[in-house]
């Protein structure tokens, strides 16, 4: 690993754990029940924390992959010719692009699926609203 590359790289990836605490801070409210002033939990509510989960793991999984797409563009930069360092860079950003493609096609698939069983919504099938009770203590 060249020498630029080793004082850059932990400055990187501090900077986008830093970035990404947004994202947790975002996901504080998975839970939507239980705390103080929320209402009780129940089998609705459970399914709504399923449906915020599946939703933060998303946005997490968009960051997660542009972060390991720039992290094997600075290791390709960085690399300097060194062949070894270019595979390995290649490596890193082919396996961060095969990763998102195939969370794209997951979505893709399920989104044809609903389209061909002709669903009700199928143009917003993504968009589950949940009419839970809410019995607040």
């Amino acid at each position: 690993m060249s020498p630029i590359l080793k004082k850059l790289l932990p400055i990187f990836v501090l900077s986008m754990f830093v970035l990404m605490i947004v994202k947790p801070a975002y996901g504080a409210g998975l839970v939507p029940c239980g705390g103080p002033g929320e209402p009780e939990c129940n089998l609705c509510l459970f399914v709504q924390m399923i449906v915020n989960i599946i939703q933060w793991l998303w946005g997490f999984v968009a960051v997660l992959a542009l972060v390991f797409i720039v992290v094997g563009g600075f290791m390709y930069i960085f690399s300097a010719g060194n062949p070894e360092l270019m595979a390995r860079a290649k490596n890193v950003l082919t396996w961060a692009i095969v990763g998102f493609v195939i969370t794209l096609c997951a979505w893709l698939i399920i989104n044809m699926v609903m389209q061909a069983l002709e669903y009700d919504k199928a143009d917003t099938w993504w968009q589950i609203e949940l009419n839970c009770p809410t019995n607040t203590p």
